[in-house]
């Protein structure tokens, strides 16, 4: 086996201008990410939207991240509640992410769901998880949310995860 030789001095050439927004959405488009529902009762309701930034941080003690837009409206609604669902969005649930680019009080008239606590679960996705936030993190145009997963559940069957790639919806299915 030969182990390449890196070359130490080849200058590295932005391909990229990172002022302009357009050319740097469309490469961040090119990193598949996790679709991924956020959701919690509040006063009794379900409240929720689905994002596309989700990270494994730590196995002790386990937790996540999530990444909200400041501008978002729903995450002052769902950081005080005891419990956050976070739903992993599988192939079976792709009609569901239309729903939640509704008004608010209308994300979950089509979809099922479930309670567990306070947090809302999106029946039929790859993994539920049931959170408490633990720290935010304002950075850049975003806010990082930390959360510690409390108890997890993922079914019997494997179906494959919705991903966000070239700004399209997708699964990892690989063909046979």
């Amino acid at each position: 086996m030969t182990i390449a030789t890196p070359n130490l001095e080849a200058p590295i050439t932005p391909s990229i201008d990172l002022a302009d927004k357009q050319q740097l959405r469309a490469l961040f488009a090119g990193i598949p990410t996790p679709l991924i529902t956020l959701s919690a009762l509040v006063d009794g309701q379900p409240h929720g939207m689905v994002i596309g930034s989700f990270t494994s941080v730590s196995l002790e003690p386990a937790l996540v991240s999530v990444n909200i837009q400041k501008t978002s409206g729903t995450w002052p609604r769902l950081r005080d509640a005891d419990a956050i669902g976070i739903s992993v969005l599988g192939e079976q649930n792709y009609e569901i992410i239309g729903e939640f680019a509704r008004p608010r009080e209308e994300r979950f008239t089509q979809v099922d769901w479930h309670s567990q606590g306070s947090a809302v679960l999106v029946d039929g996705a790859v993994v539920q998880l049931v959170t408490t936030l633990v720290q935010e993190v304002e950075v850049g145009d975003h806010i990082v949310a930390f959360l510690q997963v409390e108890s997890a559940h993922e079914p019997d069957e494997e179906p494959a995860p919705l991903v966000f790639h070239q700004s399209t919806v997708t699964t990892t299915a690989v063909g046979d």
